[in-house]
């Protein structure tokens, strides 16, 4: 049976740069490690480990899991000056999620997310935030299968997506940046003007100056493009989804905010 599953492999700007920063980004990361996996409990399984340090591998069940978390710990993240970075893939696997190992389980997939994170670890000052890999190193430039131009294709399509929303976030003042997370949370400015006891016409402005709106936007036609891939896949391979995507992306959304929301003066 083929299990559809996600990948991020997450990695830390400047985390060497200061040695004593790095103790307390060990504490930090394992408070995200235990917060992700309170997201995710009782709405689909993951795996998820702290490798070389400064690194999270997450793995869980569904095409677009890993961009939804990955998406969120990127609004809530503590450290401006040392932010994470995502390498991403996805696809089917023969292994029960269950029973894999995130410390020594070797698998294109996982070798995917790699080159993934490497080439943002590549970019440098010009870095963006989340990077797919999805066409396996083994496949041909020049394959001719559907299911390889396909996929080639829609890698090509969510990263175009993903560098041009990061021109959005690179323009963000810092206001506007925790307008946007806070708008992503909260969805209501009422309430974001409430929290930040400003006028909601001053939250109104920065998200508008902010492309608070269209960051979000993007976060939610990524999210369903992801899964509509996964059933035209499922559907090519005539197989069958086990539950209603969207209803599971849908429960993990509320989830996190709500979680969030709970513990809002804990992460703004």
């Amino acid at each position: 049976m083929k299990n559809p599953v996600s990948i991020f492999i997450m990695d830390i700007s400047n985390s060497s740069d200061n040695a004593g920063f790095g103790t307390e980004l060990e504490r930090y990361l394992a408070e995200i490690e235990q917060l992700i996996k309170s997201w995710v409990d009782g709405i689909v399984p993951c795996q998820i480990s702290r490798r070389r340090g400064d690194e999270i591998i997450f793995i869980s069940k569904n095409y677009a899991t890993a961009y939804i978390i990955a998406f969120y710990l990127g609004k809530i993240w503590k450290y401006t000056n040392h932010s994470p970075y995502f390498g991403l893939s996805f696809g089917n696997v023969e292994a029960d999620l269950n029973r894999i190992n995130p410390e020594t389980w070797i698998h294109p997939l996982v070798k995917q997310a790699r080159i993934a994170n490497d080439e943002l670890k590549s970019m440098q000052a010009d870095r963006i935030q989340y990077r797919f890999n999805l066409v396996p190193a083994d496949v041909e430039s020049q394959s001719h299968d559907s299911v390889d131009i396909l996929l080639a294709t829609f890698e090509t399509l969510i990263n175009s997506i993903l560098e041009n929303q990061n021109v959005y976030l690179k323009k963000q003042t810092e206001i506007q940046k925790l307008t946007t997370a806070l708008y992503v949370i909260l969805a209501k400015q009422k309430k974001i003007a409430a929290y930040l006891n400003k006028t909601p016409a001053t939250i109104s402005s920065h998200l508008n100056k902010g492309n608070g709106h269209e960051i979000l936007k993007t976060f939610k036609k990524m999210t369903e493009a992801l899964t509509m891939y996964q059933i035209s896949i499922f559907t090519l391979e005539n197989m069958f989804p086990d539950e209603e995507l969207f209803a599971v992306n849908d429960r993990l959304n509320n989830k996190i905010k709500k979680d969030i929301t709970e513990k809002i003066d804990t992460f703004f």
